[in-house]
């Protein structure tokens, strides 16, 4: 009964093609390594169609080193922590005479720059992304009065750098959004990345 066993753990598998018999495992190799190399080219011919730039380094490569190397992960985590733990606070400009009224505003603002997260959650979220993938995305929302509304953390690994290094375009799955660098005075459209002429979030 053992040695029956033993043989069934030694069995190999083959599948016959037109080209002739091949062990199963490459095949699956062969599979595997194509599938990759169609989702880079996929990848190169998006970026190219889009004018985005090629980063020297794939985000997603530098993202599952990450992931998968606790040491790595720990370091990255721990300097993350370090310093978004540490906290914030106001501090009037030399010169300057302090408004209490804008102060108050600024730190209701920074108490809860958006409905779902702290500034120190943000923080650390941009961190992490800098240790790991060597750039971080922070979306800034303004209001109706053109005034800086809100703040989002934007995945490195969604973001790309448009070769005019004045927009950004963010793709997950097959969804793409376009973001306009911060201070650019002129607006582009979220679906397109092309400008417009209406008002638009930085």
């Amino acid at each position: 009964m053992s040695e029956t066993k033993e043989k069934i753990k030694k069995g190999r598998v083959f599948v016959q093609t037109s080209k002739g018999i091949y062990p199963f495992s490459v095949l699956k190799a062969a599979e595997t390594k194509e599938q990759s190399s169609k989702q880079l080219k996929e990848t190169e011919t998006w970026l190219s169609e889009n004018d985005l730039i090629t980063p020297p380094y794939s985000p997603d490569t530098l993202l599952t080193l990450y992931e998968s190397n606790p040491i790595f992960w720990r370091c990255v985590n721990q300097t993350a922590i370090d310093v978004a733990g540490l906290g914030w606070n106001l501090r009037l400009q030399e010169g300057k005479k302090e408004n209490k009224e804008e102060s108050g505003r600024l730190q209701t603002f920074l108490n809860r720059p958006n409905p779902d997260e702290a500034l120190r959650t943000i923080l650390k979220q941009l961190l992490i992304d800098w240790g790991s993938v060597g750039y971080f995305g922070l979306e800034v929302v303004r209001d109706n009065k053109r005034d800086v509304a809100e703040l989002y953390h934007v995945p490195a690994h969604t973001l790309w750098v448009h070769s005019s290094q004045e927009k950004y375009c963010q793709k997950r799955n097959n969804k793409k959004v376009w973001f306009k660098k911060f201070g650019e005075p002129r607006d582009i459209s979220a679906e397109t990345g092309k400008r417009t002429a209406g008002g638009s979030k930085d």
